[in-house]
């Protein structure tokens, strides 16, 4: 993880904490499955395993998400 990714889920971790996670469409825009799994804990891809539906581009094409 790269320090500008780090940054920006310790910045949304902050403010899930503090009540202020008001995400704009352009924040929602700057998710990336690796800040997904470090804000929420969790990626959208893991609901889609059966379909291998990719929202992000660095979503993983194999391992437990995925066939």
């Amino acid at each position: 993880m790269n320090k500008q990714t780090a940054t920006y889920i310790a910045y949304w971790l902050n403010a899930n904490e503090t009540g202020t996670d008001q995400m704009s469409w352009g924040d929602i825009a700057n998710l990336t499955h690796e800040t997904q799994l470090g804000i929420y804990g969790y990626c959208t891809c893991e609901q889609q395993e059966e379909t291998g539906y990719r929202p992000y581009d660095d979503c993983p094409t194999e391992g437990p998400y995925h066939q």
